[in-house]
């Protein structure tokens, strides 16, 4: 690699001074050095066309969430240098070239992984620009393998053009006659792999993908606090890093395994069943055995009143849907008997908990607010822990 630097360079800094990290490790062209909640990230290598001609002046950017993280310039020897931190959860970043507007040469786009272990960054080859073209390859991000067969498909919205595609031994697929857009979108998926999608892009673009391997999966256990196999607990896992969610149940000894998952990155385990409060677990990696214990939990019980305290009328139903304070979506729900009295199980040790009571059949709607007294506003709600007794009356609606 020749010496030097680019010309400009962000380097990882945190709070205006040097960063201290635990331990540095160097492979290839990226150094990673590792801190308890981010990592040091350095790309460095150089820029050159396919006669191996350096390309100076090109600006080289990182995206992460289409936000630029770092970005640099290559010097007169095409080596350019990129330094930034980066979250530990955040391992996929997108690698932008942009030529000087005077060279004959097209932008680059490759989505870049990294990890802990010092993941290489390839230096950059660019093409000559061929405005009515869109090609690039598609590896396997693992060993760089080229994938053959991949299905690649290409579109702009502005210009209403679509076409599809598939890679060719050596992993290259090309799009031809393509009408002047900057708004193109090009999707690489296979059996087998993590679906990409590379967004904003002009006609002229080389865009290659690493492909990640869907080859990982998480097994364990779900039991009681006995310690005895709980059949038919639906175990979930999610990303920490992306959206990807998948879910199985139980079999009947409270076995389960969860297949085809991402190798890369963090995931959260959590297992719930009816009655019981539920249990999860993060920071957990493709190949880990994760056993969850669910325990029966605690519970909040309580009353149902008119507003004027006085008992429901006979044939009222009122159901109680149960939130986490600050979160959305309903974690249980319950119904309040005949008497106006309800008891809602499965509920965490340690968590706050609001009540929203529906009267069915109207309108009415209210949270829990001070006093016991309904009120229309979450942001006046009580928030409540197992063990609670809450005495609920509905707030005036006038």
């Amino acid at each position: 690699m020749s010496e030097g630097t680019g010309g400009e360079t962000a380097d990882a800094t945190e709070g205006g001074g040097r960063t201290i990290f635990s331990e540095e490790t160097v492979e290839g062209n990226i150094t990673v050095s590792m801190a308890e909640d981010a990592v040091s990230v350095r790309f460095s290598g150089t820029v050159k066309d396919f006669s191996g001609n350096p390309v100076p002046g090109v600006r080289i950017s990182v995206l992460s969430d289409e936000e630029t993280v770092g970005s640099g310039e290559t010097d007169r020897h095409g080596t350019y240098s990129i330094g930034y931190r980066a979250c530990l959860m955040d391992y996929v970043h997108i690698l932008r070239a942009v030529p000087p507007e005077d060279t004959p040469y097209a932008d680059y786009a490759e989505e870049i992984s990294f990890r802990e272990d010092g993941s290489v960054v390839r230096d950059i080859r660019l093409a000559h620009s061929q405005p009515s073209t869109i090609w690039g390859q598609v590896c396997d991000s693992r060993d760089s393998r080229p994938i053959s067969g991949a299905h690649v498909v290409a579109y702009s919205r502005s210009t209403f053009w679509a076409n599809e595609t598939e890679t060719r031994d050596d992993g290259i697929y090309q799009f031809t006659s393509l009408p002047e857009a900057w708004d193109y979108v090009v999707i690489a998926e296979t059996d087998g792999y993590v679906t990409q999608r590379k967004t904003g892009l002009s006609d002229g673009s080389t865009v290659s993908f690493r492909l990640e391997s869907l080859s990982g999966s998480i097994t364990g256990y779900v039991r009681d606090a006995g310690g005895t196999g709980m059949k038919s607990a639906l175990v979930e896992i999610r990303s920490e890093t992306s959206y990807f969610r998948k879910s199985v149940l139980t079999d009947e000894d409270g076995y389960y395994e969860i297949r085809n998952l991402p190798t890369y990155g963090y995931y959260e385990v959590t297992a719930e069943k009816p009655g019981y409060a539920p249990a999860s677990e993060g920071q957990r990696r493709a190949g880990d055995s994760v056993t969850l214990t669910l325990d029966a939990g605690g519970k909040i019980t309580g009353t149902v009143r008119l507003s004027d305290g006085t008992a429901l009328p006979a044939g009222t139903t009122v159901i109680i849907k149960v939130f986490r304070k600050g979160f959305q979506g309903c974690v249980g729900t319950a119904s309040a008997d005949d008497r106006g009295n309800f008891s809602i199980t499965g509920l965490a040790s340690g968590m706050k908990y609001e009540l929203k009571f529906s009267r069915f059949g109207t309108d009415t709607r209210q949270w829990v607010g001070r006093g016991g007294i309904g009120t229309g506003k979450r942001e006046d709600a009580e928030a409540y822990s197992a063990g609670a007794t809450v005495n609920f009356r509905f707030g005036s609606t006038k």
